[in-house]
């Protein structure tokens, strides 16, 4: 089974999306009105700038690392010092995994689509390594249990890089929490500036405008502002401040705040593709909308303003 195999048939498996939605649905009621969300970035790294799980992760992946490491060399010199060590090493890995866990779920509860089947059985088995972590260290105080104390525990490291190997996954195969502008132009803006009053942005037409000499392109959809520092369709984020006066527009990502997705989600990069591509016709049919490619949207424009055009 290849590699893309084996993702699909993980994320197929039945009864996810069901528990993964009720899961998600706790997880953010336990972050209610503005301290929720201040609490919620604090979780996502916002602060840091850098996410936040991906580093807390190591804590316990290291820990257990280094514990099998240990048992090992107690095994072989029967030496107590490395016994103890080892035990340390398991009970410090278990304090890192609940933060590990706490910081993972928020991150997960933003995630729609095959990323949010993928983190529930990433989450999952997390909550198994760790259940059986906790078990190996209560039977390492009994002499009688320890060999099966550490067998049980080297179980729960197999599981522990399983469900690693599922979180590398979420990080570059579904780009869950990646910032898509970080490779852009150091000299684009960051600040969010005017390029165009609101009331000139007409619904569902993509409209290029230019935010301090970079291309940007604008796109209104029920009420929402999409923008993409590129014409083509690569991300869409909407804007955290939408004035009624003016639209704002920065070509580098923001960190979301608790109800808005996780940047390069599958959602985002769905509603930005859709929304770019609407057709907008007017009553004489004689504009057409067919691509985000501004320039081609141009011709495609003055073709249709020869002969008409039809959407």
């Amino acid at each position: 089974m290849g590699y893309e195999s084996l993702i699909n048939a993980i994320s197929r498996q039945p009864g996810l999306e069901e528990l993964a939605d009720v899961l998600q649905k706790a997880v953010r009621a336990a972050f209610p009105g503005d301290g929720g969300r201040e609490a919620k970035n604090l979780l996502h790294g916002t602060w840091l700038g850098h996410p936040l799980h991906p580093a807390i992760t190591d804590v316990p992946l290291g820990a257990w690392t280094a514990a099998l490491v240990l048992d090992a060399m107690e095994s072989l010199s029967g030496r107590r010092e490395f016994r103890e060590s080892a035990d340390a090493a398991v009970a410090l890995g278990l304090v890192g995994a609940v933060g590990s866990a706490i910081t993972g779920l928020t991150d997960w509860s933003e995630t729609d689509d095959r990323g949010k089947r993928i983190g529930a059985v990433h989450g999952l088995l997390n909550v198994a390594a760790a259940a059986m972590y906790a078990t190996s260290y209560a039977m390492r105080k009994k002499k009688s249990s320890r060999q099966s104390a550490v067998a049980l525990s080297m179980l729960g490291y197999a599981i522990g890089m399983s469900s690693a190997y599922l979180g590398g996954h979420l990080v570059f195969g579904e780009q869950i929490g990646v910032d898509h502008t970080a490779t852009a132009d150091n000299t684009k803006p960051e600040n969010f500036v005017r390029v165009l009053a609101e009331a000139d942005l007409r619904d569902d037409t993509p409209t290029r405008v230019v935010a301090e000499g970079v291309a940007i392109l604008l796109v209104k959809r029920a009420g929402r502002i999409f923008a993409s520092p590129r014409p083509a369709p690569t991300s869409a984020a909407r804007s955290p401040r939408e004035s009624s006066s003016a639209t704002r527009s920065s070509a580098r990502g923001t960190t979301p705040s608790s109800r808005s997705r996780t940047a390069g989600s599958s959602t985002a990069r769905r509603r930005s593709r859709r929304a770019a591509s609407t057709c907008a016709c007017g009553r004489a049919r004689s504009r057409c909308a067919r691509s985000v490619v501004f320039e081609k949207r141009r011709r495609l424009v003055r073709r249709g303003a020869g002969r008409g055009s039809r959407c």
